[in-house]
Order: C-alpha cells, then structure tokens, then sequence
C-alpha cells in the first residue's frame, strides 16, 4: 500500500493487478481509502503514465460509514496488446489527481521541498 496526505487527511492506495474479486480476475483495480481524518467530499481522474485518461468519476464522499472506494482500470490483456497507449519502458502507473468539492475550502498543501532540488 501506498500511504500520502492530503487535504489535511491520511490516505492509502493499493493496487490489484489481478482484481479484487474472482469476477474481477484480469483486471487491475486500485482502492482508495480515507485512513484518518473528517469526512470530505472530493472528484477526482486517472490517467496512465502515457496521457491516457481513464475516466472521471462524479464527486465522492468519503467517511467513516464509506471510508473506500474500488477503481476499475484496464483488463490485463488490453494493456498488453495496446503497450505504446498504457506502458512507458515497460510500466502501468497511475496517476490519480484530487479535488476537494464540497464543504470547507481545501487546506494549504505545501510545495514539495524535493521538487525545487530536479
């Protein structure tokens, strides 16, 4: 798992490359889950290292009581046969960006003191 901040909250991603479920076997899947911190309502897209977008989602809240959320991307074979559109030097990753949509404005996020050292 992944674990980051953002919006004040604690979050963790995880990734699936075979699926969550047996009826998902095949297909990459990522959830998305709310570790700590108040309830927040948020939008957010995916895209593939290469550009391509996977799709947007409408806002989410996320809460004690729905705390995750399951993403479905690709189907392992899809991403095999089309390699040049989901694969960089051999590799599937995900971008995922976040917006805060309902409640409080966003809290400040700090620049990331490693970036101004590329």
């Amino acid at each position: 798992p992944i674990a980051f901040q953002c919006f004040g909250r604690k979050w963790e991603l995880r990734m699936f490359p075979g699926g969550l479920t047996v009826r998902e076997d095949g297909r990459v899947m990522i959830t998305l889950t709310l570790i700590a911190g108040p309830s927040i309502e948020m939008e957010f897209k995916r895209s593939t290292s290469t550009g391509h977008d996977i799709n947007n989602n409408a806002a989410v809240t996320f809460d004690s009581d729905n705390p995750k959320i399951s993403l479905g991307l690709h189907s392992r074979q899809t991403i095999f046969d089309n390699q040049e559109k989901y694969l960089r030097d051999g590799s599937y990753t995900i971008s995922l960006y976040m917006k805060q949509t309902g409640g409080l404005s966003p809290q400040f996020v700090p620049k990331n003191p490693t970036s101004q050292a590329i």
